[in-house]
């Protein structure tokens, strides 16, 4: 697993991907599709760490309350 080290504010698809216990082919669907958010740098994507928190957290709640 790819270690984020001291105070990084954006990940790759790689540590993203991880990060939330997904396989790179689904998280990368999931940004493809708009629901997880990321920017483009140059030929890189990039993934805010406070918004995948946001995200996982908002997907918990989702499925935890049925919808």
């Amino acid at each position: 697993m790819p270690e984020v080290k001291g105070d990084k504010i954006l990940v790759s698809v790689s540590e993203g991907a991880s990060l939330l216990s997904l396989g790179r082919s689904k998280f990368l669907d999931l940004t493809y599709d708009g629901s997880i958010p990321s920017i483009k740098v140059g030929r890189r994507r990039l993934y805010s760490l406070e918004r995948l928190q946001v995200w996982a957290r908002d997907e918990m709640v989702k499925r935890l309350s049925g919808e």
